[in-house]
Order: C-alpha cells, then sequence, then structure tokens
C-alpha cells in the first residue's frame, strides 16, 4: 500500500480525526479560500481524497493540487498528514 493509500483512509476517519492543520496553514486557508476552522479539516479530506498528487517526497511530504490550489503536506512519524501552506496555482511551477 502506497503513502497515499494510507493517507486517504486516515483521513476517513478510520482512525478518528486525526487530520493536522498547522497555525500557518490555517491562516492561508482562511486568507485564500475564506473556509472558517470548522469546514477547514472537512476540505482537507476532500483534497486529500479527490486532488492531483503533484510531487511526492516519501516519508518527508507531497503536494495536491485541488481546484486550482496547491496543498503542502508534510508527515509525521506515523504518516499522518499535516497541511503546511497552501498557494493558488496560477502555474505549474511547483
Amino acid at each position: 500500500m502506497s503513502i497515499i493509500e494510507n493517507i486517504i483512509i486516515l483521513s476517513k476517519g478510520i482512525k478518528g480525526n486525526i487530520m493536522i492543520i498547522t497555525k500557518h496553514g490555517h491562516k492561508r486557508i482562511k486568507e485564500r479560500l475564506g473556509l472558517p476552522k470548522r469546514a477547514q479539516i472537512r476540505h482537507i479530506n476532500v483534497v486529500l481524497k479527490n486532488g492531483v498528487l503533484s510531487s511526492n517526497k516519501g516519508f518527508e511530504g507531497f503536494k495536491i493540487i485541488y481546484h486550482g490550489f496547491l496543498y503542502i503536506f508534510s508527515l509525521t512519524t506515523k504518516l499522518e498528514p499535516i497541511l503546511v501552506t497552501t498557494y493558488q496555482n496560477s502555474n505549474s511551477l511547483y
């Protein structure tokens, strides 16, 4: 099973609500997408489920593109995703 499959399984809530978003990530989602904190975890679960993998750095992290935004994730030692930040994907240089 790949890292992304593990992340999708974890984000579905099989092991409870384990999604982690950094303070910087919360600020950027609020600033760039306009989502309140209550909706951010649900949105990130949808991103992990339906987004397109842009790059995969193994155990260091990965990037996902979803609806014109680039989401940068890191991984904990237990392979749980941590949202680090979000960028508007105006070009594909990321």
